[in-house]
């Protein structure tokens, strides 16, 4: 389903017409996008959860630069110089769901599919990475301040220029469009990562939140006075969107 479709379905639901409510779309995608993030994380907390590959999704190879091992690697290291170097995506990347065990970036490798992937670490065990027998010269990658780093003792490591990124991330809109010419962004148009079984789960949570954002006073006048009637609903058109 696409994003206008999980849209319009909610409208159905309410009984209200797209054409004229002033419930706003993006709201109602802004919903979804948290309900869904909520029942991943609950459902993917459980260990050995294989995840449903309708919720997956890859972001264009995320270009790379060399970073100084001070963090922040941003300029403002205030001279100071670290013994090592990092490598890092040049742009923030959306944020992946998170569970009590791990963000779900299902995988983080290099551009080539056939090419080992890079195991995903949680930042406290920086200092460990590739310090073991088998793994010295592993690639590791960590999260760090809205970007992903990379971290090895290996001599291929200085040759990374761009990395592939996969997984489950919290805003789907965002994470479709992310690196894109604006001419190329995806819109509500565009196939949305959810599955109907998912959608049909979440949709009564969604609708639910709605309702009560409709039923919440409001005060027009701006005085920090309560001159709104508590049990008032904004109007809206009963009919149900025009096919």
């Amino acid at each position: 389903m696409t994003g206008n479709e999980l849209v319009y379905q909610i409208y159905e639901e309410l009984n209200i017409n797209s054409d004229d409510t002033t419930v706003d779309e993006r709201l109602i995608i802004q919903l979804i996008n948290q309900q869904r993030s909520l029942w991943v994380t609950n459902e993917y907390n459980k260990i050995g959860t294989l995840i449903d590959s309708k919720l997956l999704q890859d972001l264009p190879i995320t270009v790379t630069e060399r970073v100084d091992t001070i963090l922040p690697s941003d300029g403002t290291g205030f001279g100071f110089t670290g013994q090592g170097h990092f490598i890092r995506t040049t742009l923030e990347i959306p944020r992946a769901v998170e569970t009590k065990r791990r963000l779900l970036y299902t995988r983080v490798g290099p551009p080539d599919v056939q090419g080992l992937e890079y195991p995903v670490i949680p930042f406290s065990q920086l200092n460990y990475a590739g310090n073991g027998r088998f793994n010295k010269h592993v690639t590791h990658a960590f999260h760090y301040d809205d970007r992903l780093y990379l971290t090895s003792n290996s001599d291929d490591f200085e040759y990374i220029k761009g990395i592939h990124i996969r997984g489950v991330f919290e805003d789907p809109v965002e994470a479709a469009s992310f690196n894109l010419p604006a001419s190329e962004c995806r819109t509500m148009e565009n196939e949305y990562p959810l599955s109907e079984r998912l959608f049909n789960f979440i949709k009564p949570q969604v609708i639910q939140q709605l309702i009560t954002r409709m039923q919440m006073p409001s005060d027009d006048t701006n005085d920090a006075a309560d001159n709104s009637d508590p049990g008032a609903v904004p109007q809206q058109r009963s009919q149900s969107r025009q096919q």
